[in-house]
């Protein structure tokens, strides 16, 4: 069993439905944010432990009063992710090195409208507590389906979808190009970013600066501006 802890991730959990919830455990302080929540995990039948501040604490520190023993989270089939939406957005993460850049970067996707996510089989979904916190919960809201990046392309492309990759030796601004259409967007980790192999086969797209500056964007600040530039666009 894995634990989250505070009002933000318990909530996320209940409401997102993709782990099994073994029971919820709460002090003795209970604004209403966490008693909705309780109310929540009592309709879904989930046990409620009462315990003191002090017991909570050695359970979890940093816990906001509430603390949920969660299974592993569940994913969806791939084919799945591109039948959530009559007009997909669709983001592929790998090689993301830090559990709390990935959470910061679905986050963002999340935000954005992005409606599904296609991770490497080794992610950090794992590192439950570190990526909901960091996610704001939105790791347990998104859909996701795990699925290599090589055959995503392919998927995509199958589908007609324009598959698209950040890299600085592109002379296409990301401004420039459409992505009003069904869409599949690669997002690779700040070390290697995406693979030679993989980004020959995509269009690469730039992300233009307001200076010279030989460094490549983070992770997250390249999903950022990505994402949002799709939302961007398809907001007319």
């Amino acid at each position: 069993m894995e634990t989250v802890a505070g009002p933000i991730s318990v909530d996320a959990v209940l409401r997102g439905g993709n782990r099994d919830v073994a029971r919820v455990v709460v002090g003795p302080r209970r604004p209403k944010r966490i008693e909705k929540i309780l109310a929540m995990a009592a309709e879904q039948q989930v046990g409620i432990d009462e315990v003191s501040e002090a017991e909570l604490d050695e359970l979890v520190d940093r816990n906001g009063g509430i603390v949920a023993e969660v299974g592993e989270r569940a994913f969806l089939e791939p084919d799945a992710i591109w039948d959530l939406d009559p007009l997909p957005f669709v983001a592929n993460l790998d090689g993301i090195e830090d559990p709390f850049n990935f959470g910061q970067a679905i986050r963002t996707l999340f935000a954005s409208g992005c409606t599904g996510i296609l991770l490497a089989e080794r992610n950090w979904m794992t590192a439950t507590a570190t990526v909901t916190r960091s996610s704001a919960g939105a790791t347990e809201l998104m859909p996701m389906a795990v699925q290599p990046v090589a055959d995503a392309v392919d998927a995509a492309e199958a589908r007609g979808a324009s598959v698209v990759a950040t890299s600085d030796r592109s002379e296409h601004d990301v401004h420039d190009v459409d992505l009003t259409g069904p869409l599949l967007v690669l997002f690779g980790g700040e070390k290697r970013g995406v693979t030679r192999s993989v980004l020959s086969r995509v269009e690469a797209v730039r992300i233009p600066y307001g200076r010279r500056f030989p460094r490549s964007l983070g992770t997250v600040a390249a999903t950022s501006v990505v994402a949002f530039e799709v939302l961007r666009q398809r907001s007319g």
